[in-house]
């Protein structure tokens, strides 16, 4: 009986302890040293949130925007009447696959009827092939250039301040070494620059 009841106490010593007092002082931890971090790394317009620097949100259908990578599940986190959790994920296809195949030579016959004057070879892959997780918020460099005539024809804007506005957006660099551009921080200066938003 008293090995019962060293039991009981030091599993709720442990209960208390690892499931309420540790997760609330990391918790504080992260609100006071990296306050933007631990709440998600919110951009916000006029005080309102618009999205997270990492996560990625569907610009492909408005040709003044920079357009992100393909997403299996369209950047669609909210929470369908069938599911208790958001969902994330890509296709996961093998690469010998017809329908992986299919849609790869849409994505792209899509985004060179968007972009005319750029030859399919000139695409970098993130712009017709899905991530893994559905939600990529970055293109490659090369991804956001060969956007730019399209979208300055859309907004007026001229390719030099594109180019400029690309340069600020530069976020970090891949473990392949390949430049990454963060497509809604990108987007955000283009519809500052087009008086889309103040």
């Amino acid at each position: 009986m008293k090995h019962i009841k060293i039991g009981i106490k030091i599993t709720i010593f442990f209960a208390i302890v690892c499931g309420i007092i540790y997760p609330l002082v990391l918790t504080g931890i992260g609100q006071v040293a990296a306050n933007k971090q631990a709440n998600g790394s919110l951009i916000y317009v006029d005080g309102k949130p618009i999205g997270s620097k990492y996560i990625g949100q569907s610009f492909n259908n408005d040709p003044k925007y920079f357009h992100g990578r393909p997403s299996s599940i369209n950047y669609n986190m909210t929470l369908e009447k069938t599911d208790n959790v958001p969902k994330s994920g890509g296709a996961v296809l093998a690469p010998d696959s017809k329908k992986l195949q299919e849609q790869v030579k849409e994505e792209i016959k899509l985004f060179l009827k968007q972009n005319p004057g750029v030859q399919a070879k000139d695409l970098p892959a993130e712009l017709f092939t899905d991530s893994a997780s559905g939600l990529d918020p970055d293109i490659s460099l090369r991804g956001a250039e060969v956007q730019i005539d399209r979208v300055s024809k859309n907004t007026g804007i001229s390719k030099e301040k594109l180019n400029q506005f690309i340069k600020e957006s530069e976020i970090s660099v891949s473990p392949s070494g390949t430049t990454l551009v963060n497509v809604l921080e990108l987007n955000l200066n283009v519809a500052k620059e087009a008086k889309l938003i103040k």
